[in-house]
């Protein structure tokens, strides 16, 4: 008898139990999926700010960035301009040859000019010819070169050389003007507290990967807790009205979060945008022309504002089968369960019982 009474309250004591463990894996679940939905936001928001500020307003079109390149790459070059004992013959002779035509430039062009002067011009011409020996000057031409090149090599020179084309270029880029719109960017700055725009992507870098670690982690715990409570529905010995109720209230939840949370990321950017200039090269990586992070009703909504028809019907299936009908077979099982009552009507046995088979017309729409 004493056996016989001690092995009469298993069952409620499993029953309850497992009712305790499912509400718990519905709690966690319902914890893990605001985590997620909070994560996800802020995930989002940063992931949008890394790709605005990689846009190619900041990069490939911007002005200044093409200054501040062009700018190092002259630098460099006037720095690197050094006379070696190596390449001193080299520059030597095509010294000599640009400085012999222009020589020979300047002669043609003032026997020219005393050809059509007249008598004044015939002076001119015999005045030259007496004071300046002309043989004499090409003669001396290699001297010139060398001292050229050792004014050339000296460190003050190699400075004008550098001010004078910087100055150049400083002129040409003044008549140019920059259509970046740095507001955004300045914005950022501003909130981030960082003044240099690449310590400013690899903070905004670093924080979205760990939002999309933490993302992950809970959306694991998410999934493991509606698998948990799945499993203890499955293989209970015996199931009760409960059990639905806890069901839907998972299925309510995966549904919410999965019309809400972006559903699909649609970027369009440039690897590397590449050209030699001078020797040196230029180089724009990771350029983004366009990028939007939608979810199921930011899509639905954007196909219905074009106003294309064909959109509009791929909009209409899309909240349809997506959003609707996942939306009212819930509610009609929820009122199934509230009343106690199987469905009599056509539609109401459609959603709770037949409904099953359009799962996935979403998905092929």
């Amino acid at each position: 008898m004493a056996d016989h009474t001690t092995m009469q309250h298993p069952l409620p004591l499993t029953r309850y139990g497992r009712l305790l463990l499912c509400s718990i894996a519905l709690v966690l679940a319902f914890t893990a999926g605001y985590r997620v939905w909070q994560l996800e936001v802020q995930h989002r928001a940063v992931k949008s700010d890394l790709k605005e500020l990689s846009h190619v307003t900041y990069g490939l079109f911007n002005v200044d960035e093409w200054v501040g390149m062009v700018t190092r790459i002259i630098e460099k070059k006037v720095d690197q301009l050094e006379v070696t004992e190596e390449n001193r013959p080299e520059l030597r002779a095509q010294l000599v040859v640009l400085m012999t035509a222009l020589i020979e430039e300047v002669d043609r062009s003032m026997e020219e000019a005393n050809e059509k002067g007249g008598l004044k011009g015939g002076v001119r011409k015999a005045a030259f010819g007496l004071l300046v020996d002309l043989e004499a000057i090409k003669a001396d031409v290699p001297t010139y070169a060398d001292r050229l090149l050792d004014e050339l090599n000296k460190p003050a020179s190699r400075d004008r050389i550098r001010g004078l084309l910087l100055a150049e270029f400083q002129k040409m880029t003044d008549s140019t003007a920059s259509l970046a719109d740095h507001r955004f960017r300045d914005s950022v700055m501003a909130r981030e507290g960082i003044t240099h725009l690449e310590e400013l992507r690899s903070t905004l870098l670093t924080r979205s990967e760990d939002l999309a670690r933490a993302s992950r982690a809970s959306v694991i715990t998410l999934l493991g807790s509606a698998l948990a409570l799945l499993l203890l529905v499955v293989f209970a010995s015996e199931r009760n009205s409960a059990d639905l109720y806890l069901l839907t209230a998972m299925a309510s939840l995966l549904l919410v979060l999965g019309v809400l949370l972006p559903m699909i990321d649609i970027e369009a950017s440039i690897g590397c945008f590449a050209l030699q200039l001078i020797g040196e090269e230029i180089c724009f990586k990771d350029q983004v022309l366009y990028y939007q992070s939608k979810s199921i009703l930011e899509v639905v909504w954007l196909m219905m504002r074009d106003g294309d028809p064909g959109l509009l019907l791929i909009a209409v299936l899309v909240l349809l089968f997506s959003v609707l009908l996942p939306l009212a077979k819930l509610v009609g099982t929820l009122r199934v369960l509230l009343t106690d009552r199987t469905p009599t009507t056509t539609a109401g046995t459609f959603l709770v019982y037949r409904s099953g088979k359009w799962s996935m017309a979403d998905v092929l729409v």
